[in-house]
């Protein structure tokens, strides 16, 4: 699978066909204005991407059951200013900073800071099913 984003506030999860052609499986309005990444989590977690957006928002998408059009989203609305860029740590880096093989960590980038998530993969899959905490690794200061 790939997955797209764009400023029409939409991702597109895309799929290999036998005749080597791509096909759109999902089309998702994912944010409240443009898309600005999409980042995949390494596949021993399951199918999980995230992305972010000018709405200040990152957001973790789930695939359930193995159903590439069902899809549980989690929105991290704690940055006050766009979110520019998203993206997971390695498996291995994930399970050396947690301590566990069911920790992943991402890490959404703004203009003011740097926040890192500890994201529970294998809990109750509703639609808050990842038990998400915060931590602020980089934050700003004006210079004058």
């Amino acid at each position: 699978m790939m997955a797209t984003c764009s400023s029409d506030h939409k991702v597109k999860i895309w799929e290999k066909q036998e005749n080597e052609s791509w096909t759109v499986v999902k089309e998702i309005v994912a944010h409240y204005s443009p898309v600005w990444r999409v980042s995949w989590a390494h596949p021993d977690y399951g199918t999980i991407l995230a992305t972010c957006s000018m709405d200040h928002r990152a957001t973790i998408w789930r695939m359930m059951n193995d159903d590439k059009t069902n899809w549980v989203k989690k929105e991290l609305t704690d940055s006050s200013t766009p979110v520019t860029d998203v993206k997971f740590a390695p498996r291995t880096w994930s399970e050396m900073m947690t301590g566990s093989p069911d920790q992943l960590r991402l890490a959404a980038c703004s203009e003011d800071k740097v926040r890192l998530y500890t994201v529970q993969v294998n809990s109750e899959l509703n639609d808050t099913y990842c038990d998400c905490t915060s931590e602020n690794i980089v934050q700003s200061e004006e210079v004058e």
